[in-house]
């Protein structure tokens, strides 16, 4: 099955966000990525990512918060 990605632009975009995944009780692991202007939530739970240089990024479910710098609310 082939679905259409529906990714939501962030305009303006978040200047870094970091997706924290449990690692026992000292911290949670931290997965960061810089200048990201486009997110598709999937509904596995996965995130899909574009960056303002071209990469893309899939983020993997289960992670328990996200952090991110932006202006503004953008969804």
């Amino acid at each position: 099955m082939n679905e259409e990605l529906k990714f939501t632009k962030l305009n303006p975009p978040e200047a870094w966000r970091v997706y924290l995944y449990p690692n026992g009780p000292d911290a949670p692991h931290e997965v960061r990525f810089e200048n990201v202007t486009a997110i598709c939530v999937r509904p596995s739970g996965s995130n899909r990512l574009e960056m303002a240089d071209g990469t893309k990024a899939i983020v993997l479910p289960g992670f328990i918060a996200v952090r991110f710098a932006a202006d503004a609310w953008t969804f």
